[in-house]
C-alpha cells in the first residue's frame, strides 16, 4: 500500500529530528509506482529539510517497463537538486534501447544514474557476462555501483552463487574493466547487520599478484 499522508508526515518529523540523517533513500516496492504528483511532494518534504543532502530513488522501472516510464516523473524528480537514481540492470539483454533511453531522460535531465545489480547463479555469474552489462552501463553513463551477493532469505537463495564465487567473479573482472565499470561487491548482512564491501585479496608474501598472476613487493607493505 502506498504511504498515506499521515505516514508521511511521521517520517518528515523524524527527518527534521534526526540531524545526522545526511541521505535518504525512497524504495519501496517501487516509488515510481506512485501517484506522480504524490512523489514530488515526498521529494520536496524531503528536499525542504536542510540536513538531507542526498534523496536516493530506488527504481526498476526503466528495466521492467519502459513505456510506463514517462516524462512527468523525470520532471517531478528534478524539483529537488538532492535527487540520485538507483536502478538495477541484472543483465545486459536488459540493456534494451527502450530502457536506455529512460536512463538517457534522467541524465539530460541532471539526474546522476547509478546501477546495482545481483549476483545470480546460472544468468549473470560469469565475469564475460557481467563485464559486458558494465561496459553497456558505463557507456550510456550509467555508473556500476553494487553487485550484490543473494541475501539468504526464502525463495531466492537457489540463486546464491556462493561468495568465495563472487570473489573469484571480481577478481577475473579486475583485468576486463576499468575502474570508472568496476562495481563494488557487496553484501547485506542478516540480522540488520548492514552492508559490508569484499574485495579479492592481493597480497602474498610480502608483495602483491598482479591480475595476470606475477608477485611484486611493495615498500610500503612492511612499514609501522
Amino acid at each position: 500500500a502506498d504511504i498515506s499522508s499521515d505516514e508521511l508526515a511521521v517520517a518528515v518529523t523524524y527527518l527534521q529530528n534526526h540531524n545526522e540523517i545526511r541521505e535518504l533513500l525512497l524504495s519501496g516496492g517501487d516509488p515510481l509506482m506512485l501517484d506522480t504528483a504524490y512523489l514530488q511532494q515526498i521529494i520536496q518534504a524531503a528536499d525542504a529539510i536542510p540536513h538531507i543532502e542526498v534523496i536516493r530513488i530506488g527504481s526498476r522501472l526503466p528495466v521492467t517497463c519502459p513505456q510506463r516510464f514517462k516524462r512527468e516523473q523525470v520532471e517531478a524528480l528534478t524539483v529537488s537538486e538532492k535527487v540520485w537514481f538507483m536502478t538495477h540492470f541484472n543483465h545486459p539483454r536488459e540493456l534494451t534501447p527502450e530502457s536506455i533511453a529512460c536512463c538517457r531522460m534522467l541524465i539530460k535531465a541532471g539526474i546522476p544514474v547509478f546501477n546495482q545489480t545481483v549476483l545470480l547463479k546460472g544468468v549473470n555469474d560469469d565475469s564475460s557476462t557481467l563485464a559486458e552489462l558494465c561496459h553497456g552501463l558505463v557507456k550510456h553513463k550509467i555508473k556500476p555501483h553494487y553487485l550484490f551477493h543473494v541475501d539468504p532469505v526464502p525463495g531466492v537463495w537457489h540463486f546464491a552463487t556462493g561468495i568465495k564465487r563472487a570473489l573469484s567473479i571480481m577478481r577475473e573482472l579486475r583485468g576486463k574493466l576499468s575502474s570508472l565499470a568496476m562495481p563494488t561487491l557487496a553484501i547485506d548482512l542478516p540480522q540488520g547487520g548492514g552492508k559490508v564491501s569484499l574485495q579479492p585479496d592481493y597480497r602474498t608474501g610480502d608483495g602483491f599478484q598482479t591480475i595476470e598472476g606475477a608477485v611484486i613487493e611493495h615498500p610500503g607493505w612492511n612499514m609501522p
